[in-house]
């Protein structure tokens, strides 16, 4: 039995070395080809995103300027609904994103009229800038950017409103710089 035992200890070990010697004749290291994510960048999508609420467009207009990731230029949109969104596909890198929000009062309102409202379906005003890189599978490899979630809106007063609005909260920018490898670097909306 100890025979045995002895043997097979030795057919194991001698297993375990001659695989543990093997030469990895793949490129790039010990990964089997096949096996190796593709991470290479083979789609690009920039998405523009804006929530509001109804209740807020009553009482201020919301001017978004945004970088058409296509071809740079700017794109100056007058928010109309509670949700807008603008996507561009298949851009290419290097490439810049960012938006500009300015709000203003709507003709005919006045702080005073925002103050009034008892109760009000409240959301701050956030942007978002994202981009998505995707491998030639479809399968989503990296993203980043600046991306705000909204549960929903908060009930709040007129009043409470208003003291954002003239606190500059509702004005927002942001700027991006994407390079080729799909690094971002931050900047100054200009």
């Amino acid at each position: 039995m100890k025979k045995t035992m002895m043997t097979l200890a030795a057919v194991l070990c001698c297993a375990l070395a001659f695989t543990s010697c093997q030469k990895d004749n793949t490129p790039g290291g010990d990964t089997p080809s096949g096996d190796e994510p593709d991470t290479k960048i083979a789609k690009v999508v920039v998405e523009y995103h804006f929530q509001t609420t109804d209740a807020m467009l009553q009482y201020f207009d919301f001017n978004l300027e945004f970088l058409d990731a296509s071809n740079g230029s700017k794109v100056s949109e007058k928010i109309a609904t509670a949700d807008f969104k603008k996507e561009y596909t298949d851009v290419k890198l290097p490439l810049d994103m960012g938006f500009n929000l300015t709000t203003t009062l709507k003709a005919g309102k006045t702080i005073e009229d925002v103050k009034a409202v008892e109760t009000m379906d409240y959301i701050l005003p956030s942007p978002s800038a994202w981009i998505s890189f995707y491998n030639k599978a479809g399968k989503l490899i990296g993203e980043g950017g600046l991306r705000v979630t909204v549960s929903g809106p908060i009930p709040s007063s007129g009043t409470k409103v208003a003291q954002r609005f003239e606190d500059n909260l509702f004005n927002k920018s942001y700027l991006e710089s994407v390079d080729a490898n799909g690094n971002g670097k931050s900047g100054e909306w200009k």
